[in-house]
């Protein structure tokens, strides 16, 4: 099969060409760059320059895949296309109008995608959806033609044996929210109608609409510097304090989670979750707001004292964890280790994978049920 993806976010059109190219065999194409400005507004998609694929993707493998890369305006309509990818609400149009331009359109299949949740489509003309969180899929209308399954999260962080901490790591704490000064108002009730799906627990009448600044994830941040004052807290990601606030290199990542205790991870809403994992993924557990994660996709990583450690949501009980977990090197140690044991099981891109080629080749022959 062949695939046009528009990209947005990186690490979901890195899920897709990991998946879809390098797992499944087909070619993945993106548009170049002259493409991308003709075609969408200004933000609507990102460019991928060609260095992208050595420089960012990381798995020396991909050399072998399937044709993949970047493609002219040109080449777009020379091409057949089996799928169209809209990986984001604002790409329907473009991905719609594409589609009527083709030649030989008609033949086209339209596949939408969900990376984060509340992502919305037209579901008369994106009749099939990937959905890689649990809402949009759990939130489906009847009619819809959709399939459940996590993002892969980037070959570098498997690859390796587990690294046990060093001593000087037990006193790192880490954060990888992008603009950490700049989420004031994350607390987000209204995601499940206004309380916490699990308890039932809601803020009364309409300070609900106004998050309480103590709950926020920047607030909770800066207590924790007063109430970890042994502690090392970096903020890594885009203009974040740590390494000028650049974004993190993927290369970097493993080495640096390696190099902490644990992640801090409060955020309640989705988005940037890729950090959550990876941190799981390399053996280091983190710390998350309790019950806010119960119907996510990162539900299906976060086991309580084993590869997470679910806090109530106070920046004291957060400081309280942090300081138990890393009384003791050899005792963090082994429990670092004991979640990366488990994130060996709970990962299976492979089987993910299987689900996912099933469901796409019954659309391609017509029996999907």
């Amino acid at each position: 099969m062949r695939f046009f993806l528009d990209h947005h976010h990186y690490a979901l059109a890195r899920s897709l060409l990991t998946t879809l190219c390098g797992r499944l065999g087909h070619e993945v194409w993106f548009p170049d760059i002259p493409f991308v400005k003709s075609a969408v507004p200004p933000t609507v998609w990102n460019v991928v320059h060609p260095i992208w694929f050595d420089e960012v993707m990381v798995d020396p493998a991909h050399v072998s895949w399937a044709p993949h890369g970047v493609v002219s305006e040109e080449e777009f309509f020379d091409l057949d296309w089996d799928f169209l990818v809209a990986s984001r609400s604002e790409s329907q149009e473009p991905i719609l109008r594409l589609k009527r331009k083709h030649p030989r359109g008609d033949r086209i299949r339209l596949l939408a995608v969900s990376g984060n949740a509340g992502t919305v489509y037209d579901r008369e003309r994106f009749e099939h959806l990937v959905s890689t969180d649990e809402g949009s899929a759990r939130l489906k209308p009847n009619d819809l033609h959709v399939i459940c399954v996590p993002q892969e999260i980037g070959w570098a962080y498997s690859s390796t044996s587990f690294a046990p901490m060093r001593p000087e790591a037990l006193r790192r704490v880490a954060s990888y929210v992008h603009n950490l000064a700049g989420w004031h108002g994350d607390w987000n009730y209204d995601a499940f109608g206004g309380g916490c799906p699990h308890c039932g627990t809601s803020l009364p009448g309409a300070d609900r609409d106004h998050v309480r600044p103590e709950l926020t994830v920047v607030e909770t941040w800066r207590k924790l510097r007063s109430l970890l004052p042994r502690h090392e807290l970096l903020a890594f990601g885009g203009e974040n304090e740590v390494l000028g606030g650049r974004l993190l290199h993927e290369k970097e990542i493993p080495s640096i989670i390696d190099s902490t205790a644990l992640t801090v991870h409060w955020k309640s809403s989705e988005g940037f979750g890729h950090s959550l994992l990876q941190s799981v993924r390399r053996g280091r557990l983190v710390v998350v707001p309790e019950r806010f994660y119960r119907y996510k996709m990162a539900n299906r990583y976060l086991i309580p004292d084993v590869t997470c450690l679910e806090v109530p949501w106070d920046a004291r009980a957060v400081a309280r964890a942090v300081e138990g977990f890393t009384r003791d090197l050899d005792v963090a140690n082994e429990r670092s280790l004991r979640c990366r044991e488990v994130a060996d099981v709970l990962f299976d891109p492979e089987y993910d994978t299987r689900r996912l080629g099933r469901w796409l080749d019954e659309i391609v022959k017509g029996t999907k049920t």
